[in-house]
This record gives structure tokens, sequence and C-alpha cells, in this order.
């Protein structure tokens, strides 16, 4: 369970340019809401990074998913 909760934070970081408070805090409020909002980008950008930070925690064996919608 600790290595998940490591490599989270490193996709965080890596992919969304997190601190590494604000990819612990993102990481702790996902695991214990089961989804939460990682960032707001224009429709483009997001999808990019979506794509990046799932396939980035795919590669490292863990599943992470990151998706996108409309702000609302």
């Amino acid at each position: 369970f600790r290595r998940v909760l490591f490599r989270s934070v490193t996709v965080l970081k890596a992919v969304f340019r997190m601190s590494e408070e604000q990819a612990n805090r993102v990481m702790m409020t996902a695991h214990r809401r089961g989804t939460c909002v990682v960032a707001v980008y224009t429709r483009e950008v997001a999808e990019t990074k979506a794509t990046e930070g799932t396939e980035l925690g795919r590669k490292a064996g863990h599943p992470l998913q990151f998706t996108t919608q409309p702000e609302e």
C-alpha cells in the first residue's frame, strides 16, 4: 500500500508539477473519497495530462486513472 501511495505522489509531481505537500494532499483526498479534482486546465491540456498520468501510473504497475470532465 505504501508503495502505491508513493508512486501516486511521484506521478502527481511529475505530470501536474505539484509540490510534495500538494501531491500528498491530493493523493489522500482521492484515497478517502475515491476521486478528486486534481487541476483545472483547458480541454486539450487536461486530456493530455490525464492520458500522461494514467499511462505513467500504468507503466509503474499502479491502477491510477485520470479522467477529464467539463468544469461546472
